[in-house]
């Protein structure tokens, strides 16, 4: 095939990763089945001030799972607490549809070049969350961390039903401090587990795990066994990984997941925010924008069942995907989405 500067136009408008696949179309006899890198250009590209995210459940790929912890670098440690079985919650009662949501949030330096964007699409997600529950009891919670000798360990905004009290405890924070990679994670999940959390079964409880660096070495056992009483509590955490997440972080928080219900959420770099986002070993995944991940997730949570993303929202698909499976070739299944 002779390349034209026509052929490159239609190249970079189309998406696809290579020559071949321009040419030839996806190497798959699936006539539904996505593949990497040839997706539409509908993605909010660089320069966007919309964030964007995937999400996956190590539950739903438990084997992945155990494989994935076995050649991590806290094996020793994380693989001691594994529990036997998937521990997926089953939906709450209706007749007790409170809904209570904390977010717990990574302020140090590190996470300067995210979090402007972040704190501004929080409003959003709140906003939006409550319009989606206008008929429950809904209460959100923030609690800010940062490091041991910085200028604070933790602020907290108490659940509250106030959009106007959440808005201005946002609009008031910056990232700064953390001078080594490590954070205080220990010290904001004491916080959050101190919090005033709905006494009564079926309530609704989750927490939303904002963060780019791990707890120090000597925290870690500390952060494992709360993630335990989490569990026991029945708060379902969903860690969210932002640029510059390591191997250590991205373990910690794919097991605080998994343990407790939850789906491990990541930034992705199709928005050109932040520095450059680290892709978790999984074999495949859908980017959406951030805030539409975080609404349906809950939208999910509160129906009791994973609630697939809709056609429209669809920034890129990575990896080979039909009907909610991961596959690799024509027909081995490798993965599951939903």
């Amino acid at each position: 095939m002779k390349i034209t500067i026509y052929t490159l136009l239609f190249f970079y408008l189309t998406g696809c990763s290579s020559i071949d696949e321009l040419v030839n179309g996806p190497n798959d006899d699936s006539a539904n089945r996505e593949v990497i890198g040839c997706y539409p250009n509908t993605s909010p590209g660089s320069g966007s001030t919309e964030i964007t995210a995937a999400d996956w459940d190590d539950n739903l790929n438990y084997s992945l799972f155990k494989n994935y912890l076995r050649k991590s670098p806290l094996h020793n440690l994380v693989e001691l607490a594994l529990p036997s079985q998937s521990t997926q919650k089953v939906s709450a009662s209706p007749l007790l549809p409170e809904l209570q949501i904390s977010f717990v949030i990574d302020t140090t330096g590190s996470m300067g070049d995210e979090l402007s964007y972040l704190t501004s699409e929080l409003q959003s997600i709140i906003e939006t969350i409550k319009k989606m529950n206008q008929s429950r009891k809904t209460q959100f919670s923030i609690i800010l961390y940062r490091d041991l000798n910085d200028e604070y360990q933790t602020k907290r905004l108490n659940f509250t039903d106030s959009t106007e009290s959440l808005k201005n405890f946002i609009n008031q924070q910056q990232a700064s401090g953390g001078g080594d990679y490590e954070e205080a994670v220990q010290v904001a999940f004491y916080e959050a587990l101190q919090q005033s959390w709905s006494p009564y079964p079926g309530t609704h409880k989750v927490l939303f795990h904002l963060a780019d660096a791990p707890p120090h070495d000597l925290d870690i056992p500390t952060v494992i066994s709360q993630i335990q009483q989490f569990r026991q509590n029945d708060i379902t955490i969903y860690p969210i990984a932002a640029s510059g997440v390591s191997e250590k972080a991205e373990t910690l928080m794919r097991y605080s997941a998994q343990q407790t219900g939850g789906r491990y959420i990541f930034l992705t770099d199709d928005s050109g925010i932040g520095t450059p986002h680290k892709v978790p070993s999984i074999p495949c995944y859908i980017v959406r924008t951030f805030k539409t991940v975080l609404t349906r997730i809950v939208e999910g949570h509160l129906a009791g069942m994973y609630l697939p993303p809709r056609g429209e929202e669809t920034v890129r698909i990575e990896g080979s995907l039909s009907d909610g499976k991961c596959f690799l070739g024509d027909d081995q299944i490798i993965g599951r989405l939903w």
